[in-house]
């Protein structure tokens, strides 16, 4: 099968999932032309890893366009699609998907693109998602794939029809956090970080946005580490929220017991994650949300809000769930992962091998690729 792909996404360069998606893909046999507009990458090693996949590279200055501007015709693109004759064009975004909706010469591909907006009918009036629907139709998209079942029920309520949908996850790279995680093994990370070996640590690795909600964290905290004093709570990242949030801990006399940290090196994430007690992630809207998936796949007794995979999770008993922007329903997940009784313990001995079995890249890209085989037979039938 011979997939064309953008892999890169204006102000951030090449894109990292989707390259181990691409990388994945190659590695079963497919033919994989990954189109950037630069070959900057925020991961170190990823250009390398697709050209050892024997990934084909193509530099397209045209998609470094944001915004409107995308939306301009470019010739450059179409050009390029027919020189490859893809037997898919698969991207993520509407937009993306109208900038390669070229015609084809011949046989025209299966053309799918996976929207990301987890959470966003809270945010975004439905006339802005019905928008996204009417651009996906326009770039002549056969499937908008979405990451989670409530995200393609979302779609369907703004006027998507159900047989445009398929609901495929996230992918994580499982193999990568393994290696990740046991060459760090000898390195003490809590005293690399110069955090408290003498306490348990609740923590949350996200951003500062206010739909990440770590105010209602640190207020939820705060009541429940008036029964567990031997806490503390562990935020990193940064954002234009983290002031606030700051302010917020010295206001509640707290400062003893939060401990903030910038963004961390990739290398440092997941072992900083596997030596937290537990984790708690409040957002009230995401996009790729694998900040949800992670301390799952690391065994954490984790406690989410109800976006996104919240529905799967408190479905399939593997995370602690609380309604999005209701402190009292926070407050008692934070208590639970806190002190886990005995369903929170079964949730963290279940959790790794669902996420392998359900999030996985290379399982991402088996279902991806049998949506395309499916794709291709169906457009094949009714040429």
């Amino acid at each position: 099968m011979k997939i064309m792909m953008v892999g890169s996404a204006p102000g951030i360069g090449l894109t990292y999932r989707l390259a181990h998606l691409a990388e994945a893909f190659a590695k079963k046999g497919n033919e994989v032309h990954y189109l950037s507009f630069t070959l900057h990458e925020r991961s170190p090693g990823l250009v390398d890893k697709l050209k050892q996949a024997n990934v084909i590279i193509h530099l397209v200055p045209a998609l470094a366009k944001g915004g409107l501007r995308a939306l301009v015709g470019n010739k450059e693109l179409s050009k390029l699609i027919n020189e490859i004759k893809p037997d898919v064009i698969y991207n993520t975004g509407a937009v993306t998907a109208f900038q390669t909706k070229g015609n084809v010469k011949g046989k025209e591909p299966f053309r799918a693109a996976t929207v990301r907006a987890f959470g966003h009918k809270w945010k975004y009036p439905k006339v802005g998602t019905f928008l996204g629907i009417i651009l996906c139709r326009i770039s002549k998209l056969d499937k908008i794939v979405v990451l989670c079942e409530l995200e393609a029920k979302r779609l369907i309520e703004a006027g998507a029809k159900e047989e445009e949908i398929a609901v495929v996850n996230n992918s994580l790279e499982c193999d990568d956090i393994n290696h990740i995680l046991e060459n760090s093994e000898a390195v003490n990370i809590r005293e690399a970080y110069k955090l408290p070996s003498n306490k348990k640590l609740l923590g949350c690795f996200a951003s500062f946005q206010f739909r990440k909600r770590q105010d209602l964290l640190i207020r939820a905290f705060n009541s429940a580490a008036n029964t567990s004093k031997d806490w503390c709570l562990l935020l990193v990242g940064n954002g234009q929220e983290k002031d606030t949030c700051e302010q917020l801990v010295d206001k509640l006399g707290i400062s003893d017991k939060v401990i903030f940290y910038d963004r961390v090196p990739n290398k440092d994430v997941y072992p900083l994650i596997k030596s937290c007690d537990a984790i708690a992630h409040f957002s009230n809207a995401e996009c790729g949300s694998m900040s949800m998936v992670e301390p799952l796949y690391l065994g954490k007794p984790t406690v989410l809000t109800d976006i996104s995979y919240g529905y799967e999770f408190e479905r399939d008993k593997v995370a602690v769930i609380v309604e999005h922007d209701n402190l009292e329903d926070m407050i008692e997940g934070v208590k639970r992962v806190m002190n886990p009784d005995e369903e929170v313990l079964k949730m963290t001995k279940r959790s790794p091998g669902y996420i392998k079995e359900n999030f996985d890249v290379n399982v991402v890209a088996d279902r991806l690729l049998r949506l395309f085989k499916e794709g291709i037979e169906e457009k094949q039938k009714n040429n």
